[in-house]
C-alpha cells in the first residue's frame, strides 16, 4: 500500500494511492485534486508500481519538490516530503505484511527497457543509437511522462486527449492536437486538442499534418511566413501560427493518425532539437494506438463468437421420436 499523508493545523489526510498512474493537480479530472492557485491543472503523476514509486512533474509552473529539491523525474520512499506547489504530503509505503519498504530511486519501465533512473545514460546511448540523442534531463521526463500516458489508458481516444494536455506542456506550445484515420473511410479525424492558456482556439492546420503524412516523417516548420505556408494555408495566419512541428503516426506501414504542435509569433521557435525528441513521442504513440487497435479488433471478435455461442446454445434441440426407432 502506498499512502500520501497531509496535516493541516492539527488534521491528518491521508490518500491511497492506487496501483500504476496517479494525477495530481488543481482540474477536476484528476484523481487526486488539489484546490490551490499555487497548483497547476495538471501538475504530476506519482506512479505506484509495488514495491516502487515515482514522481513525474508536468512542467509545472511552481515546480514539483521531493525533499525541498525540485524535480522533473524523482523516486519516492517511506519518509520523503513530496511538495506540489504550496502542498505537502509525506510519503507511506508499505508492503502485503505492513512493512514499511524503501523505494529503489527512479524505478521505472520504459519503452527501450531501461528499469532504473540510474540507467538513464544508457536510454540517452540507446536514443542516440537511433539519430535521435537525449539533450537533458528535461527530455528523459517527457519521455517518463509520454509512457505514464501511454500505459494509463487502453482507449486511443483517451491517450490521446491525456497525451495533447502533456504534449502542450512540455513542450512549450501554444496548442497541441492528435488526429486519427477513421479505418472505414480513412478520413483524418481530430480527436484531441489543448491549448497555452486553455480555452483559445485551437491553433491546427491540416495543410501542415498533411504534408507530413505525404511525407511519411516528422515535420519542422521555424518560421511558416518565411517558408511560404501562410500562403498556402490561411489557417496559418489566422490561428497564428509561427513554428509548428507535425509527424504522423505511422507503424508497420499502417497509417494511425497524427500528432502536431504549434507556437506562436511571441515564442521561440522550433528547433532541430525539438524535432528529434517530438520523433520519438510519435513512434511511442504509434505502437499505442496500434495496440489500441488490435485490442479492439479482438475484443469485437470476442463479442462475435460470445454471440454466437449464445444462439447456439439457446437452439432448441430436436429429439428423434422414440417410437420411430426400431
Amino acid at each position: 500500500m502506498a499512502k500520501l499523508v497531509h496535516h493541516d493545523n492539527g488534521t491528518e489526510t491521508v490518500t491511497i494511492l492506487q496501483e500504476g498512474s496517479n494525477t495530481l493537480g488543481r482540474e477536476a479530472t484528476n484523481m487526486i485534486v488539489i484546490d490551490s492557485a499555487g497548483v497547476s491543472r495538471h501538475h504530476a503523476t506519482i506512479r505506484w508500481e509495488p514495491p516502487h514509486c515515482r514522481v513525474v512533474d508536468h512542467s509545472s509552473t511552481n515546480g514539483t519538490f521531493v525533499n525541498n529539491e525540485r524535480i522533473e523525474v524523482h523516486g519516492l520512499r517511506t519518509g520523503d516530503v513530496l511538495r506540489t506547489g504550496p502542498i505537502e504530503w509525506s510519503i507511506e509505503l508499505e508492503d502485503a505484511d505492513g512493512d514499511q519498504v524503501g523505494s529503489v530511486r527512479g524505478v521505472d519501465a520504459t519503452v527501450v527497457e531501461v528499469v532504473e533512473q540510474t540507467q538513464a545514460p544508457e536510454l540517452r546511448s540507446e536514443m542516440s543509437k537511433r539519430g535521435r540523442p537525449l539533450r537533458s534531463d528535461k527530455d528523459l521526463a517527457t519521455l517518463y511522462q509520454t509512457v505514464d500516458c501511454l500505459v494509463a489508458n487502453t482507449k486511443s481516444a483517451e491517450i490521446l486527449k491525456e497525451l495533447v494536455e502533456h504534449l502542450v506542456n512540455s513542450f512549450s506550445a501554444s496548442g497541441a492536437a492528435a488526429f486519427e484515420m477513421d479505418r472505414r473511410s480513412g478520413d483524418l479525424e481530430l480527436c484531441a486538442g489543448a491549448t497555452n492558456p486553455p480555452n483559445l482556439v485551437l491553433p491546427v492546420s491540416k495543410t501542415l499534418v498533411g504534408m507530413a503524412i505525404k511525407r511519411n516523417e516528422s515535420l519542422l516548420v521555424s518560421d511558416a511566413a518565411a517558408e511560404g505556408l501562410s500562403a498556402e494555408s490561411g489557417s496559418i495566419t489566422t490561428l497564428r501560427i509561427h513554428s509548428a512541428l507535425a509527424a504522423p503516426l505511422l507503424q508497420h506501414g499502417t497509417q494511425l493518425g497524427a500528432l502536431q504542435l504549434s507556437r506562436s509569433p511571441d515564442q521561440r521557435a522550433f528547433n532541430d532539437k525539438d524535432l528529434k525528441l517530438f520523433s520519438v513521442v510519435a513512434e511511442m504513440v504509434g505502437m499505442a494506438l496500434l495496440n489500441c487497435r488490435r485490442r479492439e479488433e479482438l475484443e469485437s471478435e470476442n463479442i462475435t463468437l460470445g454471440e454466437i455461442v449464445k444462439r447456439v446454445c439457446e437452439k432448441p434441440i430436436s429429439w428423434p421420436n422414440v417410437g420411430s426407432l426400431g
